[in-house]
């Protein structure tokens, strides 16, 4: 056979070679779309974590905002139970100036009705002693039993003057002329002028003001409380997942704790 007869028969099979060797290439998008699609479980995953996490600060968010507005109330209520305490500290303190004053006049008001019980004893003692002079002169010497009289007068009018300046009680007139004075009823009568004067009993203010102090205490205790829960929600708000849960969980039962004590106070 020819050279040229070879030639031409050996194209055909050269042609259908090529070809079956040439496959054709697979394209861009082609690749990607016989690529597994991800699994479903992955991807709600992957979307769900930052729906959570922002949930989980949005809650925080509002657990902050309320223990901020609660804080300032308790400071506000804790400064006027601490004013209260001081102002019935100063009451307690003027109680107690006035009961002692109220005592020294007591005190210095029978001293001053003893005194004139002794004068006014000695006018009457001296009344009756020249009355009876005065019965004795009467036959033999008129003139002096008058003057005598008269002086008796004199006296017993003084002495009545007196008895009419006693400060707490008047004493009372013996059958023979003598005066007796019952201590125990001018304590009974200033008694009752110390209640007439404001019923002073600065133990029971002293309570009170004490009580304002507890009060006050245990309301900056809150206030205190109020702030570590807060410090533990802003915590939760600004680190990790693994230590946030438990920053959170803290900072909810220290005010927990905050809000009963506040309710006890």
């Amino acid at each position: 056979m020819p050279a040229s007869e070879e030639d031409s028969s050996r194209r055909p099979d050269l042609r259908a070679q090529a070809c079956e060797s040439a496959e054709p290439e697979p394209r861009a998008g082609e690749a990607h779309a016989t690529e597994p699609p991800a699994s479903g479980s992955e991807g709600t995953r992957s979307a769900g974590v930052p729906g959570e996490r922002d949930r989980f600060r949005r809650r925080v968010a509002y657990l902050i905002v309320l223990v901020s507005i609660l804080g300032p109330i308790v400071s506000w209520q804790a400064s006027e139970a601490a004013q209260d305490a001081d102002d019935l500290d100063q009451a307690a303190s003027q109680e107690r100036i006035r009961k002692q004053q109220s005592v020294l006049t007591v005190h210095a008001r029978m001293a001053q009705d003893l005194r004139l019980l002794g004068r006014a004893q000695e006018r009457e003692v001296l009344a009756q002693l020249l009355d009876r002079h005065a019965g004795r002169f009467r036959p033999q010497v008129p003139g002096t039993a008058l003057a005598l009289s008269r002086e008796a007068r004199l006296q017993a009018v003084e002495g009545s003057t007196l008895l009419a300046g006693f400060l707490l009680l008047a004493p009372t007139p013996r059958p023979d002329g003598s005066l007796t004075y019952d201590s125990e009823s001018a304590l009974r009568a200033a008694a009752e002028l110390a209640v007439d004067e404001g019923d002073l009993q600065p133990h029971r203010t002293t309570d009170r003001a004490e009580d304002a102090h507890d009060r006050s205490a245990d309301l900056l205790r809150v206030a205190a409380m109020l702030v570590g829960s807060l410090l533990f929600l802003t915590l939760a708000q600004v680190t990790g997942r693994r230590r946030r849960e438990g920053f959170a969980v803290a900072g909810v039962l220290i005010a927990i704790a905050g809000a009963v004590l506040f309710a006890a106070a």
